[in-house]
């Protein structure tokens, strides 16, 4: 399951509608349950956009959050952990991904006995790395820490000096 809290829709006005009357007039044209918190004027160009900030909550059926943790800390320690992922752009469909360098930092919030809540903060682009892969490193390494439900949020994305991405 996917949420977020800072999607970013780049686009121009063509006259008329003002920065603060444009959260209200976009919700009325999205669809149930949609909403626009704020917009602001944009400045950063594209390639600044560095990081995304995650909340993970994997549940598990059994007590096993603590071992969780665990995998997660062994697999992030590496110096490499290369996994296969799907690629458009390659001829077979498949991509060889080094994950670690894409890793910013794995904070484990509240281990519980069938509850992992993890802080995560990734890189955004060239290349960027979801974190789904990132469990499912975890997953294939670790087949019997398969979570039974996982649950991504996006926190915020940020720029390359660790600031809010405008």
């Amino acid at each position: 399951f996917f949420s977020s809290e800072c999607e970013l829709l780049e686009f121009g006005l063509l006259g008329g509608a003002t920065p603060e009357e444009l959260p209200r007039r976009l919700t009325e044209a999205l669809p149930a349950g949609l909403t626009v918190q704020s917009c602001y004027e944009g400045g950063l160009p594209f390639r600044r956009l560095t990081f995304v900030r995650y909340e993970i909550v994997l549940e598990f059926e059994e007590a096993l959050a603590h071992e969780a943790a665990a995998a997660l800390g062994e697999i992030t320690g590496r110096e490499s952990h290369v996994i296969q992922k799907r690629s458009k752009k390659a001829k077979s469909g498949v991509t060889e991904l080094d994950i670690i360098p894409l890793i910013e930092r794995v904070e484990c919030l509240e281990p519980q006995s069938d509850q992992l809540h993890l802080g995560v903060l990734l890189r955004a682009q060239n290349p960027g790395l979801n974190p789904d892969l990132l469990i499912g490193a975890m997953r294939e390494e670790f087949p019997h820490l398969t979570p039974a439900f996982a649950s991504f949020h996006r926190k915020e994305v940020l720029d390359d000096e660790m600031e809010p991405y405008r």
